[in-house]
């Protein structure tokens, strides 16, 4: 209550002083006078209100009417700090003959900005050893949050590891640490720490919230999952664990349990474009594909730059025979949006590949072309794309260009999708009889039916075929 009071004194105080200046500034008057103390709670009346040009300007005048006040000029370089004049901030505390109190705090977070870490974290233990005892763990999470917030994962950690030694019953200390941990990659220590947190407190669910994050990450989904659980049986009505209890679901193909947890999540929020299009997902992976677009609609209406809404939207709809044109303008709206997107370019070359061979169109076969090769300069190491590329080329009897791409795809990944058939067809136009032979002896320890395939299209071949059999038993009987 004492704190309150202090508080509520300050603000008036502070309030009545920032009248009278304000009043002397607007009149012009040459007669009103502050002495140092008023200026100093002036001067942080105006900093914790936010309004730092205010405070600024009251600080000149302080420091004119008393140029001897090392209090003013110390505000001066909290005011720079906070505005994120670290140099400035960093000479004047520099030409100070010592630092004491807050402003050692100060001086550290400005250094540690300008990149001296190892000088800030000196200052910082300076800071903690001139601490009242009953605000020191309180320091500890400052600085750390202050590294974190810097990007200085490791300089947090290493003070989380000293304060965790001397407040070991601390849970905001060990989830701090733990929080830290994960920002440097060190999920070991950061599952430690959250472990710890909650050995001390089971029923706090951040505490559990947080596990569950890092083995998430970790790919680790049924401990995930227990543990957003877990968080979720102390607090139910936190949304955002109910949507990474969606998300752990969803990979681990728990679709209809993922669903319910996708809608929970979205009665609370309509409007997360990219929540709206995980739940189509996992109508698309049950093959309910008309309620999937209905869905993947709603989320690109709310967010018509998601691209992974578009892409489900091409997906589900080129699944639908009936859907076929719908598809292709889909995609071809998609392609607009997301240029560079290499899922989308490749639905828009699948929906220009299906309808040239409806239509037996080569402007289309031309459009499909250019984007597989667009989707290669996006992916060069996805085969498929090199397969289908190899397609089109095969199908123009342009066998040479068909088996450079094949090749290319058969590089990437020899159990492509009947590559080897392709591969045995294409070399058996290019009469290369001992190429032709090799991809087709692979081709049937996949493809029981490779020969039926390829005599299929290409009758003569069996001669091939049979010869190289007719060899083969006359050599073994010899």
């Amino acid at each position: 209550m004492a704190d309150m009071d202090d508080d509520k004194e300050f603000y008036e105080e502070g309030a009545a002083l920032a009248a009278r200046y304000e009043a002397m500034v607007r009149n012009h008057d040459r007669n009103t006078y502050f002495d140092s103390d008023e200026m100093e709670t002036l001067i942080d009346y105006y900093i914790a209100t936010d309004k730092l040009d205010k405070a600024e300007e009251a600080q000149a005048y302080g420091a004119a009417i008393h140029p001897d006040s090392r209090a003013i000029k110390l505000r001066l370089a909290k005011i720079h700090l906070l505005k994120e004049r670290y140099p400035e901030a960093d000479k004047i505390l520099r030409s100070l003959d010592s630092i004491e109190g807050d402003y050692i705090g100060i001086w550290a977070e400005c250094i540690a900005r300008k990149g001296e870490i190892d000088r800030s974290k000196e200052l910082f233990r300076k800071y903690l050893q001139d601490c009242h005892p009953d605000e020191i763990s309180t320091v500890y999470m400052d600085i750390a949050t202050f590294y974190n917030t810097i990007g200085q994962y490791a300089a947090a950690a290493e003070f989380l590891d000293e304060a965790c030694q001397l407040y070991p019953d601390s849970t905001e200390l060990w989830n701090e640490r733990g929080y830290s941990y994960d920002l440097c990659g060190n999920d070991i220590s950061a599952l430690e720490s959250y472990n710890r947190a909650i050995d001390i407190d089971p029923y706090k669910s951040e505490s559990w919230c947080y596990l569950g994050s890092v083995y998430f990450k970790t790919q680790n989904m049924e401990k995930a999952l227990e543990a957003f659980n877990f968080a979720l049986a102390i607090n139910g009505d936190d949304m955002l664990t109910v949507l990474q209890k969606a998300h752990c679901l969803f990979n681990l193909s728990r679709y209809e349990e993922a669903k319910e947890a996708y809608r929970q999540y979205l009665e609370y929020n309509k409007s997360d474009a990219l929540a709206l299009s995980f739940y189509a997902e996992c109508y698309e992976n049950t093959d309910d594909y008309n309620t999937a677009i209905e869905l993947y609609k709603k989320a690109v209406k709310l967010d018509p730059m998601l691209a992974d809404g578009w892409a489900g939207l091409c997906a589900c709809s080129f699944e639908m025979d009936e859907r076929q044109a719908e598809a292709l303008n889909y995609a071809e709206e998609a392609y607009l949006l997301h240029p560079d997107n290499v899922e989308i370019v490749s639905h828009l070359a699948d929906n220009y590949d299906r309808r040239a061979a409806l239509n037996d169109s080569n402007e289309d076969y031309d459009r499909a072309l250019r984007l597989y090769l667009r989707c290669m300069e996006l992916e060069p190491q996805n085969d498929r794309h090199w397969m289908q590329a190899g397609n089109i080329y095969f199908r123009f009897s342009l066998y040479e260009k068909a088996r450079h791409f094949y090749e290319i795809a058969y590089t990437l990944n020899p159990a492509g999708e009947k590559l080897t058939v392709m591969l045995a067809m294409t070399c058996y136009c290019l009469d290369d009889r001992k190429a032709f032979m090799k991809y087709y002896k692979e081709a049937c320890g996949t493809y029981p039916n490779a020969r039926n395939i390829i005599i299929g299209i290409f009758p003569d071949a069996a001669k091939w075929i049979d010869s190289a059999t007719d060899m083969t038993v006359t050599g073994s009987q010899e």
